[in-house]
């Protein structure tokens, strides 16, 4: 490195950690002194967090890192360890629980955890994706990122949300994805829309089919519905931005060979019913597409598609 000139070096270093897990950012550390002081600032600009003693770790080496070298860019967050070779996902088992974010005696000290990092991060931070089987207790996320462009958020919704939990905003978001949820809650796009009010794209991958997502989302985009005498009548659950430009929508991945005939039955029966639903809004407002059924979406697979850059959604 001492054939080139400073200003080479860091525009390398820029490029090498752009966008990985931060494996680069230590492997920088230890090429020698000066290769770790030059690289410093860009060290940090892509970081893979998995599971419990590494979300508390992350926390305190933010907290403990001068500010213009705390320039994390793109971040993903697992409360579970994630697996290397995705190919390997027919074969997964569930994670020991004392490897799982959610046991009770560490619980306050990772939201404490988690929190900050949002925090220390917010100035900079522009994707971020968020894995967790444990319910959230907010719709979206409980701390401000002015910077933030694009979110996924792969795990279940908070059954209910507070006021305390809405403060939050996102004024640069612009792509939202929410995956591996089965219900949410009524008021979700009433706070996507006084969250994050300029989202252009929204995206949907429910574990599980859902008998009621194509009629909220008729309320939601203002999508005119053809009453007849079996048309009941649903709560709205808000009125999504006008910024809206596309909303994509997978009613359930593919049926479980471990379902029984009859679970198999009643699964497809709903997810035709999905699939109809949505396609037959996507035919009055081009915003809307369905997207097939495809292989499940498992939480140990998240970081290998979060490198990939594999976005799910069609751009």
């Amino acid at each position: 490195m001492d054939l080139f000139p400073p200003e080479i070096c860091l525009q390398i270093f820029s490029e090498a950690c752009m966008r990985d897990d931060g494996q680069t950012g230590r492997s920088l550390s230890l090429v020698s002194r000066s290769v770790n002081e030059l690289s410093r600032e860009f060290k940090l600009q892509s970081v893979a967090v998995e599971g419990l003693l590494q979300i508390l770790t992350f926390s305190k080496l933010l907290e403990n890192t001068p500010e213009r070298f705390r320039r994390v860019r793109h971040l993903f967050i697992s409360s579970m360890p994630q697996m290397e070779q995705p190919e390997a996902s027919s074969k997964a088992t569930p994670m020991p629980i004392n490897q799982q974010v959610g046991e009770e005696r560490h619980y306050d000290g990772v939201c404490e955890a988690f929190h900050q990092i949002l925090s220390l991060t917010a100035p900079t931070l522009k994707t971020f994706y968020l894995v967790s089987s444990i319910p959230r207790t907010t719709s979206l996320l409980p701390v401000s990122l002015p910077q933030l462009v694009e979110l996924t958020i792969h795990g279940p919704f908070p059954a209910f949300t507070y006021g305390e939990s809405k403060v939050a905003r996102f004024h640069a978001l612009k792509r939202i994805r929410f995956i591996g949820f089965t219900d949410y809650p009524v008021d979700l796009f009433q706070d996507i829309a006084e969250q994050a009010p300029s989202t252009t794209h929204l995206s949907f991958f429910v574990a599980q089919p859902s008998r009621h997502l194509h009629h909220d989302l008729a309320s939601a985009l203002s999508i005119p519905r053809q009453r007849t005498l079996l048309t009941q009548d649903f709560v709205s659950p808000g009125i999504l931005p006008a910024t809206i430009q596309h909303v994509y929508v997978q009613p359930g991945s593919k049926p479980s060979s471990l379902l029984t005939p009859s679970q198999g039955k009643w699964f497809g029966t709903i997810q035709s019913m999905a699939m109809k639903g949505i396609s037959t809004l996507a035919k009055r407002d081009s915003r809307l597409a369905c997207i097939p059924p495809g292989d499940e979406f498992l939480y140990s697979e998240a970081k290998s598609r979060w490198l990939s850059g594999h976005t799910l959604d069609v751009k």
